[in-house]
């Protein structure tokens, strides 16, 4: 098997409000500059959408056509959502041939119709769900879900120390936790029974792309193989 290097967590200029690059960044922008990054895989994820995926799925596979380093690219979505008083941000993972019609089956699971996403307030939803059913309905459509950021800080506010992130490692089907600072990682293996520790950039321009990320063992560069490699127990 071959070592690629993956970042699934990225954010595109679709969310203007929600984005530190300049807003006229293109999908070649984001392709070079993950590519420059040294990077096989890439996940595009916004808040509650995947507008912006496609083009950046097409357009990396226009440039591996003429040439370039080939990238899978992955669609992604962050995904707000509280229960029983606890917050957590879920990154949520789609096959590429069926990433939107996916995407809007699971919103409307969450009962959160395209009529009610307005773009620029998407960074503000917070959906009331019980989160492992979430990562359920996830892994039903082929996908999969990571918690993401468990370690950042939101004020007084850290993930890893809150009883949802047990809920969610005993009971819900997940494929990774993402880890901020790797200084955490031993302390967050203890208390998630060994899943998957990834880093990622969670990046909000294409400087910030692959500032940080992970590598895996994948028997090829697809989705299918990501899936399996982050099914396997972390080391």
């Amino acid at each position: 098997m071959q070592r690629y290097k993956i970042d699934l967590h990225n954010h595109s200029p679709l969310i203007t409000s929600d984005y530190r690059g300049h807003a006229e960044t293109s999908a070649a922008d984001i392709v070079r500059a993950a590519q420059l990054a040294g990077l096989d895989v890439l996940g595009i994820s916004d808040h509650f959408a995947v507008d912006f995926f496609r083009v950046v799925y097409d357009t990396a596979a226009e440039l591996f056509a003429a040439g370039s380093h080939k990238l899978l690219v992955v669609a992604g979505s962050e995904l707000k959502i509280t229960w029983s008083g606890e917050e957590v941000h879920l990154i949520t993972l789609l096959p590429p041939y069926s990433a939107e019609a996916g995407f809007e089956e699971l919103m409307g699971f969450l009962d959160f119709p395209k009529a009610e996403r307005i773009i620029e307030l998407l960074p503000r939803v917070l959906i009331e769900f019980d989160p492992v059913r979430v990562a359920e309905k996830v892994a039903l459509l082929g996908g999969m879900t990571f918690i993401a950021h468990i370690d950042r800080f939101f004020g007084d506010y850290c993930l890893m120390n809150r009883p949802i992130v047990e809920h969610l490692v005993q009971d819900a089907p997940l494929s990774a936790i993402e880890v901020v600072d790797k200084k955490n990682r031993e302390i967050l293996r203890a208390r998630t029974n060994g899943v998957r520790q990834i880093q990622s950039s969670d990046s909000h321009s294409v400087n910030e792309i692959g500032r940080r990320y992970s590598e895996l063992a994948m028997e090829d560069l697809s989705f299918e193989s990501l899936k399996q490699a982050l099914l396997m127990e972390d080391s």
